[in-house]
């Protein structure tokens, strides 16, 4: 090889060589960004029983940037009697207490906390909804409620409900005493009719209202008795 060839081939060398100490010194500069922590959204949130609460996970890396990591971290509850949480984030309240809510990746964890408290009413009715009788005749009514947990409870007579007809006419009375066992679903009230007319019953509960349309007309007749003249 001539003179100029070998020179030629060392300052190629020489410039790959500078070549590839500039990448890995570039390399070493900007190394790629990694997870530090993760952050929960809501930090602290409450539900009652029953009702859901959706949460969100933001991943904070070592250059400062921020993404949403919702779909990829491993979602989980530390408290599963008291709630629970899918892969989504959605936390579902089970019972009254207090749960922690965690979201993993990569060996990074965030931590939020969920407070379970009671069920709450969601939905009150009076049946029948509407009713229609003869003067002297009787009708029988439920109130119930229906909670964020499920449950349907007989509320007829329950001390915070309140009965009575929307323009006072008076067309119906509730008459008797409550049965023993107000809680029990077979318990009603019972009203007679009184007057001819119409009127709207309505049970008022914890803020709620329900409402049923009654009408009154006159009583038919349903024997007649003849006796002998003295």
């Amino acid at each position: 090889m001539s003179v100029l060839g070998r020179w030629v081939v060392s300052l190629f060398s020489v410039v790959a060589l500078a070549a590839c100490s500039d990448g890995d010194d570039a390399n070493f500069e900007n190394p790629q960004p990694v997870l530090s922590s993760i952050e929960i959204s809501p930090a602290s949130a409450e539900v009652p029983v029953g009702l859901q609460q959706v949460y969100t996970a933001t991943g904070v890396y070592t250059d400062g940037s921020r993404r949403d990591v919702s779909a990829t971290v491993t979602w989980a509850s530390e408290d599963p009697a008291i709630a629970s949480i899918n892969e989504e984030g959605l936390a579902t309240g089970l019972a009254e207490g207090e749960a922690t809510i965690t979201a993993a990746q990569e060996g990074v964890e965030g931590e939020a906390s969920l407070t379970v408290t009671e069920a709450e009413l969601r939905s009150l009715g009076v049946f029948p909804p509407q009713a229609s009788l003869k003067r002297g005749t009787t009708q029988d009514y439920r109130a119930f409620a229906q909670f964020s947990d499920g449950r349907i409870v007989n509320v007829t007579f329950d001390e915070d409900a309140v009965w009575e007809l929307e323009n006072d006419s008076g067309i119906i009375e509730a008459y008797g005493p409550p049965p023993p066992d107000p809680g029990d679903l077979a318990d009603f009230g019972t009203a007679i009719g009184i007057d001819v007319g119409e009127d709207v019953l309505r049970v008022r509960y914890l803020g709620f209202e329900a409402r049923s349309a009654v009408a009154v007309s006159e009583d038919t007749l349903v024997s007649l008795v003849v006796e002998p003249r003295s």
